[in-house]
């Protein structure tokens, strides 16, 4: 090997060095930037045939496991998801207020039952009829101030999707920049680990939104995925449009249907899909975007509904008429009932119970106007059987639809409203074991049943069903108390014209249906199931309400403070893999400054010799 040889080796190992040094130094005066990830060097011997000339520097690249970051991001989506739960729920929780706060729900319903008790004790007392009332009102106040506050957090996840939406626009925009920069400035051989930091920071923040993907692609490039396949990005970056409600109400829903819909939903306005509802596609599986659709669409319609059961309950067990039927025969040893359906309006049920020869079973007749299609989820039964009773006169005779739905039955009209139905005689295999039936009091002096709750929205008597409209889909946001009754505080006890001042019968049926009569609940609302619906009185069931939403907040903060563990876990693991180390950059420094000695040494040997060489001649 010639002195120039030698003199060549040792300055392309000076430069190594230097570019070196540069890269220790960046390392030290970035360590603990968020986002920062550690560059290394690395170097390559110049070789040509057998022999080595040199060493040249290779791209600068980032040291951090790739490995650790995936899971990082698909945790750090999990628990944005999850806090996000955890703090509306808790937030609904503060709202409904804990057992024995003065304006809590189970408060409010102990100040009732106790007025109503007190007034069964002394009918005739006036100021108890008005703390009845009053009591009442409050009652009825609360469940309205619930619904609306359920209809703002709502709101709240309306508002907070738009915003997340324009946030996953402006970080998609920024990704597809950063990633044009990368490939350029790559393709020149060029160190891009700086933008590559900018890139992942974004596609991080990304992660917080949505359940992302990130797959590496040629020259630098990445493209981005939903967690179900949906392209984000991929050389250019995809824009979403979220047509936000201002005003969302107890009736307002998500639907696939335009028309139908009364919130807001995401649709693809640019790039791959174009027109495409990514809600109805269910594109958003976690991260915040889909914590607040899951809340905006599911999870708080479900506490509407529950206040809406509560409160639909509540009016009918008050406004109601238990009619039960009497024994009665037909002359020819069949045995039934008589049962009177005076007043037998929409939305009112009659209940008949019988045995044959492969059980015990429940048949529900549902008055309805003609238009409705009832089945039989309109009762919170399992086990009855839903058919609907024509009150138009179209389809016959209410003795006449019973008779057509129960064959092998005698039913009959035996005049003033008095429906018999009876089994198939002595010798038969059918017998009747009860007839009863519910039905709304259409005055303040229409029996023991008091219309004191009424619907705000037409300001009748609550009977569950309108035309074709389930009422009770947010009848909490409008249950008032009867304007009548406040305007009369003694239709609290006179339930007929010969009423004494001092009857107790209305407020102690009132008293009983309230906390006493056990029926079945819905269980479409989430408490209870189809196949075992919530069985017990109103005061038992408005309870379950109110410790549903603190059991269904503690949950969800468990799930969160699980998921934060992880999440934080990784996220250690992930910084730990790219965090720069100042001990080990100090120890790099002084051997990058040996070897540039060592080299620096070599040249000035190298030109002592050739200086020597030339004294010579």
């Amino acid at each position: 090997m010639g002195i120039g040889t030698s003199l060549n080796i040792a300055l392309s190992a000076l430069k190594t060095n230097q570019r070196q040094m540069e890269v220790a130094s960046n390392n030290v005066a970035n360590a603990g930037a968020t986002g920062y990830s550690r560059q290394s060097l690395s170097t390559t011997a110049l070789v040509a045939g057998d022999t080595v000339f040199g060493t040249t520097a290779g791209k600068v690249e980032r040291e951090l496991n790739v490995q650790v970051q995936r899971q990082w991001r698909s945790a750090n989506g999990n628990s944005a998801y999850a806090q996000t739960r955890a703090e509306t729920l808790d937030r609904l929780d503060s709202l409904f207020g804990g057992p024995g706060d003065s304006n809590s729900l189970d408060s409010l319903f102990t100040k009732f039952t106790s007025a109503l008790e007190t007034l069964a004790t002394s009918p005739e007392n006036g100021a108890q009829r008005l703390q009845v009332a009053s009591a009442s009102d409050a009652l009825a106040t609360r469940l309205r101030t619930l619904s609306s506050d359920v209809q703002g957090l709502r709101q709240e996840a309306e508002t907070a999707i738009g915003g997340a939406v324009k946030e996953v626009n402006s970080l998609l925009t920024q990704i597809a920049g950063i990633d044009k920069q990368i490939v350029s400035l790559g393709s020149g051989d060029n160190s891009t680990a700086a933008l590559e930091d900018q890139r992942d920071a974004a596609i991080d923040q990304l992660s917080q939104l949505i359940d992302i993907r990130v797959q590496d692609q040629a020259y630098g490039s990445v493209a981005i995925y939903a967690a179900d396949g949906s392209m984000l990005y991929d050389e250019a970056a995809v824009q979403f449009g979220f047509d936000e409600h201002g005003v969302i109400g107890a009736d307002d829903a998500y639907s696939t249907i335009r028309a139908e819909r009364g919130v807001g939903t995401i649709t693809v306005v640019s790039g791959s899909g174009e027109g495409r509802d990514v809600v109805a596609d269910g594109v958003f599986r976690s991260g915040k975007i889909a914590a607040w659709l899951e809340l905006r669409d599911t999870t708080l319609p479900q506490v509407q509904s529950q206040l809406d059961e509560l409160a639909a309950r509540m009016a009918t067990a008050v406004g109601n008429n238990a009619v039960s039927g009497t024994a009665a025969t037909d002359g020819g040893g069949a045995a039934g009932y008589d049962i009177d359906l005076s007043g037998f309006t929409q939305g009112n049920v009659v209940t008949l119970k019988y045995t044959d020869g492969s059980g015990s079973h429940t048949v529900s007749f549902v008055g309805h106007d003609g238009t409705a299609t009832l089945g039989d989820d309109f009762t919170p039964d399992p086990n009855d059987t839903v058919v609907g009773i024509d009150l138009s006169g179209a389809s016959g005779s209410i003795a006449d639809q019973i008779a057509a739905a129960l064959p092998g039955f005698g039913v009959s009209d035996q005049g003033a409203d008095v429906v018999r139905i009876v089994d198939d005689g002595p010798s038969g295999s059918i017998d009747v074991d009860g007839l009863t039936a519910s039905i709304t009091a259409d005055g303040l002096q229409d029996g023991a049943a008091l219309p004191l709750f009424v619907d705000s929205a037409g300001g009748g008597a609550f009977t569950g069903l309108s035309g074709t409209t389930r009422t009770t889909a947010g009848f909490a946001s409008r249950i008032v108390v009867n304007p009548k009754v406040t305007g009369d505080p003694a239709s609290l006890v006179l339930y007929d014209t010969t009423t004494q001042p001092n009857d107790d019968t209305r407020p102690r049926a009132m008293l009983k249906a309230l906390t006493e009569t056990q029926v079945h609940f819905d269980p479409s609302v989430g408490i209870g199931t189809a196949s075992a619906p919530f069985h017990g009185t109103l005061e038992a069931y408005m309870k379950q309400v109110v410790t549903t939403q603190g059991a269904n907040a503690e949950a969800a903060q468990n799930l969160a403070d699980g998921q934060g563990i992880v999440t934080a876990n990784l996220e250690a693991r992930y910084d730990d893999s790219r965090k720069v180390d100042l001990d080990t950059e100090l120890a790099n420094l002084i051997e990058l400054q040996n070897a540039y000695q060592a080299n620096a040494r070599v040249m000035t040997v190298a030109r002592e010799m050739m200086q020597a060489l030339m004294d010579a001649f």
